[in-house]
């Protein structure tokens, strides 16, 4: 995925993380309903925001008296509360959203001005899906600046990873934007997670991650294939990424998981179709995939 921004309004929204951040000690008794853009035509949106405002600003003092074990329950808690107000404002913007690709290189509307310079100071930024779709997010590190000196470790480490993951996509406007090696490094950053932390509150959350990750890895995306379904030839590169991984790697469940689906690709490549060897060793590396997650 990748940040956009609407280049007319950048004077506009300068003072935005460091200075006008509603989680900074400067900052902390400023009130985003003080703000002469606050008033907005959509009331609905406006009722959203302050809430959003009102909670970060709850967030931040709990945490102040706060560490450990009870920073991570205030994380739980208050995440889940500030991304269903997030998606909420979402749903209720969608008309704005629906069209804000037309004023990336135009002078945007007051009113679009406005909502650009509140969503700054609350840290929420336009994301541009890779369907050319948009959806309002947190910026990468968000949760993790504010909890990083306070959470336990596995939180900590959490919310480390899921941030790279955030500032560096593997996949951006649908093409895969790093070399298969990158992807690699990435599961196996989330495995040891996986099995450091086997009680963490975190882990299924990490586990989807990795799901996401392994899948690429193994067959790419509808832009970028692994291997070409109608040669039934694995690319070069990705052939040799997968060696390499499996010599240096091969006792790690990926490892595994990617010795397993070279074994059945060089074994059945010419015992089927194009399509059919392509439907079966995805049905068998799901299999696979899906036998080894259950070790976690």
């Amino acid at each position: 995925m990748k940040l956009k921004y609407i280049i007319a309004i950048v004077p506009f929204v300068l003072f935005s993380c460091n200075n006008g951040n509603l989680l900074n000690d400067e900052g902390s008794g400023e009130s985003i309903s003080n703000s002469p853009n606050f008033e907005l035509q959509n009331k609905k949106s406006q009722e959203i925001i302050k809430q959003i405002d009102e909670k970060q600003h709850t967030l931040k003092t709990k945490l102040k008296k706060t560490k450990g074990k009870n920073a991570d329950n205030l994380y739980l808690e208050y995440s889940k509360l500030l991304n269903s107000l997030i998606k909420e404002l979402e749903t209720n913007e969608y008309n704005s959203l629906s069209i804000y690709n037309k004023w990336e290189n135009e002078i945007a509307p007051d009113s679009i001005q406005k909502k650009m310079e509140l969503y700054d100071k609350l840290q929420i930024k336009i994301i541009e899906n890779n369907d050319g779709t948009y959806n309002l997010k947190y910026r990468p590190g968000f949760y993790y600046d504010m909890f990083k000196y306070k959470a336990s470790k596995d939180l900590r480490e959490y919310l480390k990873l899921a941030t790279l993951q955030r500032k560096k996509p593997i996949v951006v406007d649908g093409l895969i934007n790093e070399d298969w090696s990158e992807i690699s490094n990435r599961l196996i950053i989330w495995e040891n997670f996986i099995k450091n932390n086997p009680n963490s509150a975190y882990k299924e959350d990490a586990k989807g991650k990795y799901l996401e990750l392994i899948q690429l890895y193994l067959f790419g995306n509808k832009n970028e294939r692994s291997y070409s379904i109608d040669t039934k030839k694995i690319e070069p590169l990705t052939e040799q990424e997968y060696m390499n991984f499996v010599k240096k790697y091969g006792k790690t469940t990926t490892g595994i998981i990617t010795k397993n689906f070279l074994d059945f690709f060089y074994t059945n490549d010419k015992n089927f179709s194009s399509e059919e060897f392509h439907k079966k060793i995805t049905e068998y590396t799901n299999q696979e995939i899906e036998k080894e997650m259950k070790k976690f």
